[in-house]
């Protein structure tokens, strides 16, 4: 017959005792009073469900750790505390209790904790809880075997804005170009509130606004070498803020100058440029019986930023640079009205820039009103009109022609004004403005030019397109030319026309009579015109 012994009936001699059964081997077990103290002691606690053994100091559970694997929402408005927050994971005990740990330490309890199930518990995030010690870690306690773990950098309050630029350039403009071509700094926020920039230190580039919205605008002044600007960008959601250091680059443009003909190859690497085409600007004109007219400006057409095409890039871009009208009078010049030496004066010739798209023109001035020897004769149109004279008293109009994507500048001449014998010649249009009419005691002024910016290191300080002035029979002053080189007109000390400015597209003075059939002076030559490129 059998009998139940325990190991201490069966004497001190058992060492390293195996257990060949398959169902287990049974422990004592008792309730948390009824612990023994013995060193090494192995029993079942009924009290708390879990298995335990004495280290000599204190019981310890035997059992797994909860798993904390994430919450439901990683950010949280301070203004919205106390609020719940819940925690996903596993091996949640019955009793439960939740701490969250700033990042220097602190822990703060949960207002209220609720273990929803062995894989979610839902946890109240108090109003203690501020973004001074963000980001938190959430620390979960199963309370019967005092084991935890931790969800590191589970949350925060009030987050700051994120940058989505990377540090460093935003961009690279030439001098004169929109801050617009620069990279819009960006930012998110967790919480979903609207961020406002600002600029925290250093500067932007000069003549560029900072927007509130990340972006710039405005135009980069002009600088005489490449000039690098560092600032720094702060992002604010209204509570908290983030910052990060860029920079943005102003480059110096490089300039070319085209004359005469041929092709302009693109240099490599640049892709658009701002282009201004000028033409020839019309002559003065002359008669030897009455004041003649000043000769029209050369028209204009500008884009203040052209994309190169491919076409462009890979065959070069043709051109041809119109030259002005040369004044007639002492120099054995065929006139353009009939082909006559003692004839009134000539148009300025065009000025071409054949693109991918279509060949851009700019149209040659107009030339002046006048006597031929054999009849009066009009003023003739251009890129500006030439101006009027005796006894045909219109000015002449503009025939600039527009283009896609392009501004396109070009006026009419004055006119002529009757009054009495004093037969004074009107002022060519210029690119910037009519010609001004003759008046009793003066001829008139030539049209005022276009004004360039970007282009005040040529022309005349960045003025194209002037008239020439209208001769004068009268006074010793003759009609001024237009700004942008337009030629003066005669008068009694210098009965010729002034030239107009070669890489202008001035037109040239009228002259002034001195007696019929007089012809030893003669009208102003109208200046070249001119193709500049900017980039």
């Amino acid at each position: 017959m059998s009998k139940n012994r325990t190991i201490a009936n069966l004497g001190t001699g058992f060492v390293n005792i195996t257990d060949t059964g398959t169902e287990g081997t049974k422990v004592a077990s008792g309730t948390t009073a009824q612990r023994g103290s013995t060193t090494g002691q192995i029993r079942f606690n009924t009290t708390t469900g879990l298995a335990e053994y004495y280290d000599g100091t204190q019981f310890k559970s035997i059992d797994s750790p909860p798993t904390v694997s994430g919450v439901n929402t990683n950010n949280f408005e301070s203004s919205a505390l106390p609020t719940n927050i819940v925690i996903s994971g596993s091996n949640f005990a019955s009793a439960v209790t939740v701490t969250f740990v700033g990042n220097d330490g602190t822990q703060i309890s949960a207002g209220t904790t609720t273990r929803d199930s062995a894989t979610q518990i839902t946890a109240q995030i108090p109003n203690t809880v501020t973004s001074a010690n963000e980001p938190y870690d959430i620390k979960v306690t199963n309370t019967s075997s005092n084991l935890a773990n931790t969800l590191v950098d589970a949350f925060n309050i009030d987050a700051a804005p994120v940058f989505g630029v990377a540090s460093g350039s935003l961009g690279t403009i030439l001098s004169g170009a929109s801050g617009s071509n620069l990279t819009q700094v960006t930012a998110t926020d967790d919480e979903g509130d609207s961020i406002t920039f600002s600029i925290s230190s250093g500067s932007i580039p000069a003549g560029l606004t900072f927007n509130s919205n990340g972006s710039f605008s405005g135009n980069a002044s002009n600088v005489g070498t490449n000039t690098v600007s560092t600032f720094t960008v702060q992002a604010s959601d209204g509570t908290n803020t983030s910052t990060r250091q860029y920079t943005a680059q102003v480059n110096a443009p490089t300039y070319v100058q085209l004359s005469g003909s041929g092709t302009w190859s693109v240099p490599s690497g640049v892709t658009s440029a701002e282009i201004l085409i000028v033409g020839g600007g019309g002559s003065g004109g002359r008669s030897p019986n009455v004041a003649s007219g000043g000769g029209g400006g050369g028209g204009i057409v500008h884009r203040s930023s052209y994309t190169f095409t491919s076409t462009d890039i890979a065959n070069g871009i043709a051109y041809v640079v119109g030259a002005g009208g040369t004044g007639v009078g002492m120099n054995s010049v065929q006139d353009d009205e009939s082909n006559a030496t003692e004839g009134v004066g000539q148009y300025g010739h065009d000025t071409t820039f054949a693109i991918s798209g279509g060949t851009i023109t700019a149209k040659g001035g107009g030339y002046a009103g006048g006597y031929d020897a054999s009849a009066y004769r009009p003023a003739r149109p251009g890129g500006s009109g030439g101006g009027g004279a005796w006894n045909y008293l219109s000015g002449a109009s503009s025939n600039q022609g527009t283009f896609s994507g392009w501004t396109s500048y070009g006026n009419s001449g004055g006119s002529f004004v009757n009054d009495g014998n004093q037969l004074n010649g009107a002022g060519g249009g210029g690119a910037g403005g009519a010609g001004g009419g003759a008046t009793g005691t003066t001829g008139g002024n030539g049209g005022a030019g276009q004004l360039f910016s970007n282009f005040t290191s040529y022309g005349a300080s960045g003025y194209f397109g002037g008239g020439g002035g209208g001769g004068n029979d009268y006074s010793s002053t003759g009609g001024s030319g237009g700004t942008g080189g337009g030629g003066a007109g005669g008068h009694t000390g210098n009965r010729s026309g002034s030239n107009g400015t070669d890489g202008t597209g001035g037109g040239g003075g009228g002259t002034s009579s001195n007696g019929y059939n007089n012809f030893t002076y003669k009208g102003g030559d109208g200046g070249n015109g001119t193709i500049l490129i900017r980039y």
